[in-house]
């Protein structure tokens, strides 16, 4: 039976049960921060990076904090980011490493009410009995330190923030923007033709549905998927839309 439910007296009180609380809320708040800062130092807008860091444990993100902040002052040197940052997210990270052991008790340990100002909390560890696993299965927590632990967890939680906010950030609309887009191939212009279409450009149209008509290049607009798209008016006319990418502009008519 959980500790706290053995007897009346063993339940904790609702002054402990808010500090456990807070302790839980807190650093929630630090491991959510910890995957926004490993973001900022790979370069990667944070929705697309929670793909990585949602899926780790706290430790090993701060273990890949360590080696994204040893690229940056080791490779890098510090153009990216100040070697002021850097040196302020070592520290800040191992605060977070010194306090980690508590919360992980404070998170996983079955507890009960001493008194009004203590309690005690067991993991119920399997196994033969031992001194070490003694001293590491269970622990006794004043209500002085739990309040002490959740204001530096406040702290660090404020810290990591400011932090966050001093990393320059690669947001999805930059990354989506037209001068980013084709790094990687994707560009849907095509890649072979020496001039894009502009404004008022005699153009061929060389694919697509109206392959073979020509005419003067109007409109050009660029999708939310990244295709740039024109509206080619012929001699007579006649009006129709295609794909930038389907059209080359005349010879005669580059600058």
């Amino acid at each position: 039976m959980p500790l706290n439910h053995t007897s009346k007296n063993s339940d904790l009180t609702e002054a402990q049960y808010v500090a456990i609380g807070k302790a839980v809320v807190e650093w929630a708040n630090v491991e959510f921060l910890l995957g926004v800062l490993l973001s900022r130092l790979l370069s990667t807008p944070e929705f697309l990076g929670r793909t990585y860091t949602d899926s780790v444990s706290a430790v090993r993100l701060q273990d890949a904090i360590v080696e994204a902040v040893d690229i940056h002052q080791s490779r890098y040197q510090h153009r990216l980011i100040s070697e002021e940052v850097l040196l302020e997210i070592i520290r800040v990270n191992s605060r977070v490493t010194a306090l980690r052991s508590t919360r992980n008790k404070i998170a996983h340990f079955c507890w009960a009410r001493l008194h009004d100002e203590e309690l005690f909390g067991t993991s119920f560890r399997g196994g033969v009995p031992s001194p070490k696993k003694e001293q590491r299965d269970h622990t006794v927590l004043t209500s002085k330190e739990l309040d002490s632990l959740n204001r530096e967890a406040y702290v660090l939680v404020e810290q990591l923030t400011q932090l966050v906010r001093r990393i320059p950030e690669i947001t999805e609309g930059s990354l989506l923007a037209p001068s980013h887009r084709g790094t990687c191939g994707s560009n849907p212009m095509k890649p072979n033709s020496p001039h894009e279409p502009k404004d008022g450009d005699q153009c061929s149209v060389i694919g697509g549905t109206h392959k073979g008509k020509s005419g003067t290049v109007r409109d050009i607009n660029t999708s939310k998927t990244g295709h740039v798209t024109i509206t080619v008016v012929q001699e007579h006319g006649e009006r129709f839309k295609t794909l930038a990418k389907n059209v080359v502009v005349q010879s005669g008519d580059q600058s």
